[in-house]
């Protein structure tokens, strides 16, 4: 599910509905984070592959933790041994960390997608793709190195998103935490707490450079952390902006109303370079009144002269 509103975001799900009707390979590109692995889901999810196995394999692993082994089954019946291909059948696979993919398994990558076939060295039977073959990667500039065979890419990119960071798809972010909120919630079973004021904004103006999965981490973190019925702001990764008159807590009001009008005329006196006529005005008071809280207020006109 494609959390948020920014055209950024409404572009990239036109494009998942479009490339779930087709059986075209395609590739992902995006930083750590920003939700590549969710536009998979959202593509399988509504196209034929639906009702079967999505399997994220991780290229990093290939030739260390997992190896041709694990890519083919053993024999041909359903077991605890069943091979990676067997598993996906009519699913779709995603080769994850593309730019990490061995030599060795870029060339099987590539006559798999190229004679949409592969042979079983144990069973030495010939086998049909049945499944769709997509790939992410952080690698913004995989397409200009040398690292990726170019006919391999070639083939999985027959069409290409470019998913951009959070920090450039703001509006997103009160949506996604407030999802986020939700879901952590009930998973926990937990009455949705009161948000802080400023908390929005404060979330906006982060970066997170974590992107998507940070915020979410950060939403978990904060409902399992916080004690009362409002959200504990202190376990977010930044300093929760406060309300400019928050340090007024404490005051009465008469104090409060002092504390602002003392700050207002101040700006003013000073935008005006000591002018009482004009910062009167602009203060719509007379200037009597002016002078009056001036002098109560210990300001001296002088002061506030170039």
């Amino acid at each position: 599910m494609l959390i948020g509103n920014s055209p950024q975001i409404k572009k990239i799900k036109k494009y998942c509905n479009q490339l779930a009707k087709t059986e075209d390979s395609f590739l992902i590109i995006g930083e750590s984070g920003t939700g590549k692995k969710a536009i998979v889901k959202e593509i399988h999810n509504k196209s034929r592959h639906k009702n079967h196995q999505l399997v994220f394999l991780n290229c990093s692993t290939l030739g260390n933790t997992i190896n041709d082994s694990d890519l083919y089954s053993k024999t041909d019946i359903k077991d605890e041994n069943t091979g990676i291909f067997q598993q996906v059948y009519k699913g779709t696979l995603c080769l994850e960390n593309l730019g990490e993919i061995p030599s060795t398994y870029q060339k099987l990558f590539f006559n798999v997608l190229k004679e949409k076939e592969y042979v079983n060295p144990y069973s030495k039977k010939k086998h049909n793709i049945t499944f769709r073959i997509c790939a992410i990667t952080t690698n913004y500039t995989i397409k200009s190195e040398n690292s990726i065979r170019k006919d391999l890419l070639s083939l999985l990119d027959n069409h290409t998103i470019i998913v951009p960071p959070l920090k450039e798809r703001k509006q997103d972010i009160p949506s996604l935490f407030n999802y986020f909120l939700e879901q952590t919630c009930e998973k926990n079973n937990k009455e949705i707490p009161d948000i802080p004021e400023n908390l929005y904004e404060s979330i906006i103006d982060y970066n997170w450079p974590g992107n998507v999965t940070e915020l979410k981490k950060s939403v978990e973190n904060i409902v399992l952390m916080s004690k009362n019925d409002e959200l504990d702001t202190s376990y977010l990764p930044f300093e929760v902006k406060k309300h400019p008159l928050e340090y007024m807590i404490d005051y009465n009001l008469p104090e409060a109303v002092d504390e602002v009008e003392k700050y207002l005329i101040t700006k003013t006196m000073k935008r005006y370079a000591g002018n009482q006529t004009s910062a009167a005005k602009a203060l719509n008071i007379s200037e009597g009144t002016l002078r009056y809280k001036m002098k109560k207020y210990g300001l001296n006109r002088k002061s506030f002269k170039d």
